[in-house]
């Protein structure tokens, strides 16, 4: 595999944030036609398919190179947060998608976790608040925000 190099506004790939510190109990199974047994990520990928986070693209792939988009990283980020456990408290209901003129470009599939993000504080919109971009790629400056937003969430740092 060639080395790779990224900056900051390079688009986050889709096996990156199944990442997350989790340990897989069990062996992949070979669920995914395009995923080798062997793969450096196995076992990142297994344990956040064990953890329920990811659950790949419905047609028998995972496409591990694909860039991750805000709506797919708002519903992994939900998942997680199932995982990991929070406090309700925290939530801000007074936060909501109708707030973005983008929002009917929300899928039905994502939009409850995109507005749960929302709420947690954990994404915001852009262009200053007005859209939400659900089909833009996550950069990997973004990805750093929005995963130091969430590790506050959850509280696992201050």
């Amino acid at each position: 595999m060639p080395k790779i190099y990224y900056s900051k506004n390079t688009p986050q790939l889709e096996r990156q944030p199944a990442q997350l510190g989790l340990t897989a109990n069990d062996k992949y199974d070979g669920r995914f036609t395009d995923v080798e047994d062997d793969a450096w990520y196995i076992e990142h990928l297994q344990a956040a398919l064990e953890a329920g986070i990811v659950d790949g693209k419905g047609d028998g792939t995972f496409d591990p190179y694909a860039k991750v988009t805000r709506a797919q990283a708002s519903v992994m980020l939900a998942r997680a947060i199932g995982f990991t456990g929070y406090d309700e408290d925290k939530l801000d209901k007074s936060k909501t998608i109708d707030t973005f003129s983008d929002r009917e470009k929300i899928g039905d599939w994502s939009k409850n976790d995109v507005e749960f993000m929302i709420e947690a504080g954990i994404f915001s919109g852009r262009d200053n608040g007005t859209i939400f971009d659900p089909n833009g790629a996550t950069t990997r400056a973004q990805t750093a925000v929005i995963l130091n937003n969430y590790l506050k969430f959850v509280g696992f740092i201050d």
